[in-house]
C-alpha cells in the first residue's frame, strides 16, 4: 500500500486543493459526504474504490490535515476527492471538490460575466446576454442565489454560463452556474477595465474596449448622496496599435480622445493605464482583464 510520509508535501497538496486543482499522479475518486467533524479534522465520506489505496468502495473517516479544503462543502455533497495514507497508517484526504451539477434542460443556458457577488443577502450581479425564456435581453442585473452554496469557487470578474428563472414574486432566481472555458485571446478579444476617478465626489468607473462595437465607459459615485448612481457613455471606436507586448487602444489622437495602454504578459495585463478627458483620468494606473 503506497505511504505518503513526508508531511511537507501534503501541506503543498492542501494548497494545490484550495486553488480547486487535483494533485497530479493521484487518481480522483468519487464519493459523498456523509459526516464533517471540523474540531477533530475529520471528514467521512462513503466511496468508490481507491486504487492508490487498493480500497474497495465503502464509507471511512478520513484526516483532513488543512480544514480549510472543506470550505463549502458540507453534508450530502456528492464530491470528487484523492486520498493518499501517512506514515501512521491514517487515511488522508488532500484534494476535494463538489461535483459539478448538471444543468437543468428545461432552460437555456446564457453566457455572463460576474459583477458582484453579495453572500449576505444571496445575491449575485451578471453581466449577461439575453436570456430566452425569460424575453429578457443582455444588461447587467441581479440574481437570487436561494442556496449561497452553489457560489463557492466563484469571484468577480469570472466568465460564466447560467440559467435563471422568475419565481412567483417576480424575482430572477439563478438555477444553475458553471464556469465558462476560456477562449483563445485575440486582438477582437474584450478587454474589461476598472479603476477609480479622482474627482468630487470620488466616481468608481468601469471600462470596457470592444472592437466589434462601440466602447463604453460605466460611471458609478462613490460617495456623497448619490453613491451608488451609475450611467454609462460611449467613448467611441478604440482601433489598436501593437508593438511587441505594449498594447495601446485609443479613439483617436487628440485631447478628448480615451486611451487605454497596458503590457500584455501571457494571458495577463499588466501595467494597465486609462486616459479620459471627461472622466479626469490622465493616464491614470486600471485593473483589466480580458474578457476571454
Amino acid at each position: 500500500m503506497r505511504k505518503l510520509v513526508i508531511s511537507t508535501a501534503l501541506s503543498l497538496f492542501g494548497l494545490f486543493a484550495f486553488a480547486g486543482n487535483p494533485p497530479a499522479n493521484y487518481p480522483t475518486v468519487n464519493g459523498v459526504v456523509k459526516k464533517i467533524d471540523l474540531q477533530n479534522k475529520q471528514i467521512t465520506l462513503k466511496h468508490e474504490t481507491i486504487p492508490n489505496l487498493n480500497m474497495p468502495g465503502m464509507t471511512m473517516p478520513f484526516v483532513v490535515e488543512d480544514v480549510q479544503i472543506l470550505q463549502g462543502i458540507q453534508v450530502g455533497d456528492q464530491i470528487h476527492f484523492a486520498a493518499d495514507q501517512n506514515s501512521d497508517g491514517d487515511l488522508v484526504l488532500i484534494w476535494i471538490e463538489k461535483t459539478q451539477q448538471a444543468p437543468p434542460n428545461n432552460l437555456p443556458q446564457v453566457n455572463g460575466l460576474i459583477k458582484k457577488i453579495d453572500l449576505p443577502n444571496h445575491q449575485i450581479t451578471l453581466k449577461h446576454d439575453a436570456i430566452p425564456n425569460l424575453n429578457m435581453p443582455g444588461m447587467t442585473m441581479p440574481f437570487i442565489a436561494q442556496d449561497t452554496q452553489m457560489l463557492n469557487g466563484f469571484k468577480v470578474g469570472d466568465q460564466v454560463r447560467f440559467s435563471a428563472e422568475q419565481n412567483t414574486d417576480g424575482d430572477l432566481v439563478l438555477v444553475w452556474i458553471a464556469k465558462a472555458q476560456a477562449t483563445p485571446i485575440t486582438d477582437l478579444t474584450p478587454v474589461l477595465c476598472t479603476g477609480v476617478a479622482n474627482t468630487s465626489p470620488k466616481t468608481n468607473i468601469e471600462v470596457e474596449v470592444r472592437q466589434d462595437k462601440y466602447s463604453t465607459i460605466r460611471y458609478e459615485y462613490a460617495e456623497g448622496p448619490y453613491k451608488g448612481t451609475a450611467y454609462i457613455n460611449s467613448i467611441g471606436n478604440m482601433s489598436l496599435k501593437k508593438d511587441g507586448i505594449h498594447f495601446l487602444y485609443q479613439a483617436g489622437d487628440g485631447n478628448l480622445d480615451s486611451k487605454l495602454s497596458f503590457e500584455k504578459v501571457g494571458a495577463q495585463i499588466q501595467n494597465a493605464k486609462f486616459y479620459s478627458f471627461s472622466a479626469g483620468m490622465n493616464f491614470a494606473p486600471v485593473q483589466c482583464a480580458f474578457q476571454n
